[in-house]
């Protein structure tokens, strides 16, 4: 199986390499494209019958929002099992061999493809009754059996939160230990029959983990592929402020950070601090290169007039902190030794402790 300039089929991919137990997609093999199919089925049979907050609640709600009146999600899906119609083997079927008497080439891979699929089946795709858009106006888009697998193989590499799924974009290794790490988690909530996801980390401390071990330029995409409205939000880190993320974990800084954070209004994450849309955008080595944006974004997430002593607000004092640790960003490693000092200096003469104890 390869990788295509596709995301969804990518992350699939990768999926389907974790499941198999394989190192890398390429090294997949027919019998393993056919274990796959049984997998997907078996899952898909499991959250069809499911009932809320019954056993396999959790992959149904994974489902629902990608793949909209699909066999295992449609809202009739009792009554057409009572006709016979059983959602393990439609899903089955539609992961079968291809019929490649036609002309059409994947849409993902560019190979001989026989079959077409709409939004039900493969996320953010046009329906497959609107022909307007579609390749040759024959309504859906073209899937070799290798991508309709993959793009089954993506419920396992996302994660999923508040009907709403959380995919990435990145490096081909960013992206393939993105997928381990989820995978992982998808096959013991199937294991365990989870109702729901409240087991389950928080997607962004994943994604916070992998980019302070190995800093990396990603996309976050948090989407759901709903039938009336489906919604596509698209958050970029840069390499520049997921570099300095792990720099200042290196320094000892993050735990500091994470306490500024939990005592901030609006409960933001760690991740808001790199997120280009944030207003942190200025990224240059210049000292003075980002100090607009920064102050803007401190005084975003903190209010400097609302000094009022509560453990639930943020004093003065701890935001002057917090740009100094932000502004570390744009310093050189022994210019970073200043700051270093007068952090060590800052609790001495505070009126508050600070959160936590500060590196020496």
């Amino acid at each position: 199986m390869q990788l295509t300039p596709h995301p969804f089929q990518r992350l699939g991919a990768h999926a389907a390499a974790a499941l198999s137990g394989r190192d890398h997609p390429a090294d997949l093999i027919n019998s393993d494209l056919d274990a796959l199919v049984d997998t997907i089925a078996q899952a898909a049979g499991a959250a069809a019958t499911a009932v809320k907050g019954g056993r396999y609640w959790a992959w149904q709600q994974k489902l629902a929002p990608m793949y909209p009146n699909s066999p295992p999600t449609a809202p009739r899906r009792a009554e057409f099992q009572a006709k016979g119609h059983e959602p393990a083997e439609q899903v089955r079927d539609l992961l079968g061999p291809d019929d490649t008497t036609d002309d059409d080439v994947c849409l993902a891979c560019g190979a001989p493809a026989g079959v077409r699929w709409g939004k039900s089946l493969w996320p953010l795709t046009d329906s497959a009754r609107y022909i307007n858009n579609s390749p040759g106006r024959k309504g859906g888009y073209p899937a070799c059996r290798q991508c309709r697998i993959a793009l089954w193989c993506l419920p396992w590499a996302v994660a999923y939160g508040k009907g709403r799924i959380t995919s990435i974009e990145g490096p081909e290794d960013i992206e393939a230990r993105f997928v381990r790490r989820m995978t992982d988690l998808s096959t013991t909530a199937l294991h365990q029959q989870w109702t729901d996801w409240s087991h389950a980390p928080d997607v962004w401390d994943t994604i916070a983990d992998l980019l302070t071990d190995q800093p990396s330029d990603v996309t976050l995409n948090t989407w759901t592929n709903d039938n009336k409205a489906p919604q596509l939000k698209q958050r970029h880190i840069p390499y520049g402020p997921a570099h300095w993320l792990s720099r200042i974990s290196a320094r000892g800084y993050l735990p500091h950070l994470k306490a500024l954070l939990q005592q901030a209004k609006g409960n933001p994450h760690l991740l808001h601090l790199v997120i280009t849309d944030t207003g942190l955008d200025s990224w240059s080595a210049g000292a003075s290169s980002g100090a607009e944006s920064i102050t803007r974004a401190v005084t975003t997430i903190w209010d400097e007039d609302d000094q009022a002593p509560s453990h639930a607000r943020t004093p003065a004092d701890h935001v002057q902190i917090y740009a100094r640790i932000a502004f570390s960003r744009a310093l050189a490693d022994d210019e970073m030794d200043a700051v270093d000092t007068e952090l060590a200096a800052f609790p001495a003469h505070h009126h508050k402790p600070w959160p936590v104890p500060l590196p020496r």
